[in-house]
């Protein structure tokens, strides 16, 4: 147990006889989960561009009043 590469070897090798008999999960996805998802990204996307934005607003208005 005190060697990590020879614990990884085993734990992976005696797994490996559960994995070989499943298939892997099919691609498809709900599109309304693909739609939230899209949603929530685009979301995201613009709350950091608008942080980012006032950021350099707040930095430049420290600036001007430190000179």
């Amino acid at each position: 147990m005190d060697d990590h590469t020879q614990l990884k070897m085993v734990v992976n090798k005696s797994l490996s006889s559960f994995i070989k008999g499943t298939d892997p999960k099919s691609g498809e996805i709900n599109p309304n989960i693909k739609e939230e998802y899209e949603n929530q990204k685009k979301f995201l996307e613009n709350s950091m561009h608008s942080l980012k934005k006032r950021l350099e607003t707040e930095s430049q208005i420290h600036k001007a009043d430190n000179l």
